[in-house]
């Protein structure tokens, strides 16, 4: 049986009404309880595992990990080319992409994009400011005005020199 199509009957299995525990014998369940996970033979055939609740959630969760995982993966794919494309080197993508604590989620896709945007941008400015060093001096303007198109405050940036506390970052 495919992950996939498991994972969809224990959903359904966890919000279904179960079975009632009076009509398996009196120690299966405290068996079950026990040990985690029973065989059910038939015939010394193997039929069906019981499992205990909290075995059944935890293999659950990491079928929903996995079942996450697959669905976002291609997503993920397409957002680190997108981003190795802009600029961003691989392992910053791979970080971004990766939590490094133990979270729910499998792949921070949220903050692959957040990192592809900021480069995106990034890039964009670097752009600008090439075609600006291109031009004649004729043609230059001034550096309120290139300020203002970056969407730099100016006056902000110069109060800040001009106390002593200017503010300055790289990311590379």
């Amino acid at each position: 049986m495919e992950l996939t199509r498991a994972h969809a009957l224990a959903v359904k299995a966890r919000t279904s009404a179960g079975v009632d525990s009076s009509k398996l014998r009196g120690s299966t369940a405290t068996q079950v309880q026990e040990e985690g996970v029973l065989l059910v033979e038939k015939y010394h055939q193997p039929v069906a595992y019981l499992s205990s609740v909290a075995v059944f959630h935890e293999l659950l969760d990491g079928a929903d990990k996995y079942v996450r995982l697959r669905q976002e993966l291609p997503l993920a794919l397409r957002l680190m080319a997108a981003a190795v494309r802009a600029g961003v080197p691989s392992s910053d993508a791979l970080d971004a992409l990766l939590p490094t604590t133990a979270e729910s989620q499998p792949l921070d896709l949220i903050h692959l994009a957040e990192l592809l945007d900021s480069a995106i941008e990034e890039r964009a400015a670097l752009m600008l400011a090439g075609a600006r060093l291109a031009q004649s001096e004729e043609d230059d303007m001034s550096l309120d005005d290139f300020a203002a198109e970056l969407g730099i405050d100016i006056v902000q940036v110069r109060a800040a020199v001009a106390t002593g506390a200017p503010l300055a970052t790289y990311d590379r």
